[in-house]
């Protein structure tokens, strides 16, 4: 590639990047770990007993629509990535939280029912660091939820809210490669922007959910 061409891969790679830091659920409530090259991810974790053991996570490509030029990749690069990346980690979420105490709410989402996913983690010997929710949900329900992180998506299912531990407690995203934008050659030309990483919730105890019956 010219240098023209590598400098606005690049351009488009750094956007996609900040943009998806800031943006994305799953890198802002799981402990975020940049991997240096060759590191192997693994880490110290609690078994169910509260035994220490080694976990290794297995990272993977996801790699985004190819385009026909650099106009629109970084907004389109940037939803499509976001979506894969938490998708994964809210199919996790639910996974887990079906292993605790479901949260049963009646009719609506209140006041009272935020104060009992918090005293769900009390009760466990944890705090409730973030609180993710459907969109729709969080106009109403944000007020009530003072002290944690509040985050909101449509990717989230209507009528449920998912209450998460301390990242250290809950798991990792780890980044292998960052998002590097390319350009394809041959038959079908055009850019597309890959990335390598690995999600995983370590300990279900640090989620629970709340839903509404």
């Amino acid at each position: 590639m010219t240098n023209e061409v590598n400098n606005a891969c690049l351009t488009v790679a750094n956007a996609v990047n900040n943009e998806l830091n800031w943006t994305g659920i799953a890198r802002r409530v799981l402990y975020l770990d940049f991997l240096e090259a060759g590191r192997v991810p693994r880490y110290d974790v609690m078994d169910a007993n509260g035994n220490e053991q080694k976990k290794t996570i297995t990272c993977h490509d996801i790699t985004s629509s190819m385009y026909p030029d650099l106009s629109k990749i970084t907004k389109m690069a940037t939803i499509e990535l976001r979506k894969a990346e938490d998708d994964n980690f809210l199919s996790q979420a639910e996974e887990c939280a079906l292993l605790n105490p479901i949260i049963q709410a009646s009719g609506s989402i209140g006041k009272d029912d935020i104060k009992k996913l918090r005293d769900e983690f009390v009760r466990r010997g944890l705090i409730c660091s973030s609180i993710v929710m459907h969109n729709d949900l969080h106009k109403t329900l944000s007020v009530y939820c003072q002290g944690i992180n509040v985050y909101s998506s449509q990717q989230v299912p209507q009528g449920t809210i998912y209450g998460f531990a301390d990242p250290e407690l809950l798991g990792v995203f780890c980044i292998a490669n960052d998002a590097t934008c390319h350009r394809a050659d041959g038959e079908e030309r055009g850019y597309f922007v890959t990335e390598s990483i690995g999600i995983e919730i370590f300990n279900p105890i640090s989620v629970s959910a709340l839903k509404i019956r």
